[in-house]
């Protein structure tokens, strides 16, 4: 088994108690969790991505729907105006024969 330990603190004793493979230790110690915390902050990243595009894509969904919503509503109003307007007219047309019968 390799390691990166000086070949003089195997020899000389324990790895752990000299102070250029504690040295050594701590840095590949920190160059690990720093790729850790740059591969976390990437896939942080990337969902983080996917919920603003799932968020845009059910916005525009609701936009659509509501669009959808109010024109058949308006729709439905035009239509409900336009009989009334048809009976007002035949309101007046009757009351137009109405007093003409009278006289």
């Amino acid at each position: 088994m390799q390691t990166d330990f000086p070949v003089d603190c195997i020899i000389f004793g324990s790895p752990l108690g000299c102070l250029p493979c504690v040295a050594l230790a701590q840095a590949q110690v920190t160059n690990q969790l720093q790729t850790q915390a740059a591969e976390k902050d990437a896939k942080i990243q990337a969902l983080q991505s996917a919920v603003d595009t799932a968020q845009t894509l059910a916005q525009a969904k609701l936009d659509a729907e509501l669009q959808r919503v109010v024109a058949a509503k308006d729709a439905e109003l035009q239509a409900l105006r336009s009989k009334l307007d048809g009976v007002a007219v035949q309101h007046e047309l009757a009351l137009s024969n109405a007093v003409k019968q009278v006289r």
